[in-house]
């Protein structure tokens, strides 16, 4: 239960801030070249009644990414099963991840990484989904609060993480350029707002009267937009609306600092390289409900940056939890009902921020490092934009991948 899960997490809370904060990216693990390699697979969307349904003469491209260069190897149509086979020979630097992707109603999807000799079943199928601007509401599964202590000019970082959840089989898309799909409040007085990891790219999200609006596409699943900004002294004590999500968590730098909230309970402090977070977590958040935050008058401690990396790596291992635990609830309730299958269960990859660890962190870690720099360049041209939606896309396969491993998916 979701429950016991959150119990557990307070084991591994303070190796994620540590690894939240900057270490050198590891080695991935070397592909033996000029190694021939063969994928077979399927192109699928669910159907009316939620079985999948082939998609015939569908283009899918073979795709390397690489240190040395990216970009498409091969490129082949669907048969009348939705079938497509590939044939390729492994080449340049070692560290190159190969994958299938296809474009369905505008919006990419992709494979896991093709990492063994021979690539068939569930490993080289894509399943796509249906568009639609309207009909879905997206739900606040989770929320990530987490507030720094305040630097020499009394600002602090404030970082906060939203999971959001499609509980569709249709990915839901903005229906005009200025209509965005979700928003949420900012708070009074928050300075420099911006996207900052997480799974939406940073051109997706506008900041406009003190809101965050969202307007990239968000497929079946739970997907995770990272923002951080910074409030004065002057915005404390602070009130954050924070009714709706299905569960909170807090964390608080400072030691004097009190969160006030229904139901909100202290879990086990976390400390990393010097610096301390209390933390807290809520479930079930009534409509309506305001996190307020007090804290003492500014002390003269200079705090140090990488709040939304630490705000990310906690949601990360939340979102993981959630995820398992909503599939859990699905399992039991198609058991109940006599085993009915009412459609696909949505597949969510959860994104980046760890290291030092398991497949599945070192591609997250990865995916944050990509996320930052990307920030800090700017979209830069068109050249450097499509190599960063290409690496990206290859990391969040990568990720797929090991959390289906992990969860013993076939």
């Amino acid at each position: 239960m979701l429950t016991s899960s959150l119990g557990r997490m307070g084991a591994i809370a303070a190796a994620l801030v540590m690894l939240a904060l900057p270490a050198p990216a590891q080695t991935p693990g070397a592909v033996p070249l000029g190694q021939v390699r063969t994928v077979d697979g399927h192109v699928r969307r669910p159907g009316p009644d939620g079985a999948p349904v082939p998609l015939v003469r569908q283009l899918v491209l073979l795709h390397r990414v690489g240190q040395d260069r990216a970009g498409p190897l091969d490129s082949v149509h669907t048969d009348a099963a939705g079938a497509y086979h590939f044939t390729y020979k492994t080449s340049g630097a070692p560290d190159a991840v190969y994958f299938a992707s296809t474009r369905y109603s505008g919006i990419a999807y992709f494979t896991a990484p093709l990492e063994a000799q021979h690539v068939s079943g569930t490993d080289g199928d894509i399943i796509v989904y249906d568009t639609t601007s309207r009909g879905i509401t997206l739900h606040l599964a989770g929320r990530h609060i987490v507030v720094s202590a305040p630097d020499a000019n009394g600002l602090r970082d404030v970082a906060e993480v939203y999971d959001l959840s499609n509980d569709s089989t249709r990915t839901l898309i903005a229906r005009d350029s200025v209509t965005p799909l979700w928003t949420a409040p900012l708070p009074a007085g928050a300075q420099s707002p911006a996207v900052n990891g997480g799974d939406v790219a940073p051109g997706a999200v506008s900041f406009t009267g003190n809101e965050v609006r969202l307007f990239a596409p968000v497929g079946p699943g739970i997907r995770q937009l990272a923002v951080a900004y910074q409030l004065a002294a002057s915005a404390f004590p602070l009130s954050l609306p924070v009714g709706g999500s299905g569960m909170l968590e807090v964390l608080l730098e400072e030691s004097s600092a009190t969160p006030t909230l229904a139901g909100l309970k202290p879990q086990a402090s976390i400390s990393a390289q010097g610096r301390a977070f209390k933390r807290y977590l809520a479930q079930d958040i009534p409509d309506g409900a305001v996190l307020r935050i007090a804290v003492n008058a500014v002390s003269d401690r200079t705090r140090t940056r990488d709040i939304a990396a630490i705000a990310l790596a906690m949601a990360l291992i939340m979102g993981a939890a959630l995820l398992l635990a909503l599939r859990r609830r699905r399992r039991a309730g198609d058991a109940a009902a006599g085993g009915t299958h009412t459609g696909p269960a949505p597949v969510a990859p959860v994104a980046p921020v760890l290291l030092h660890a398991t497949p599945l962190e070192q591609a997250r870690f990865e995916l944050a490092r990509l996320d930052a720099a990307h920030a800090r360049a700017g979209d830069g041209d068109e050249t450097a934009a499509e190599r960063y939606r290409v690496d990206r896309a290859a990391l969040e396969a990568r990720i797929a991948r090991a959390l289906a491993e992990e969860r013993g998916t076939p």
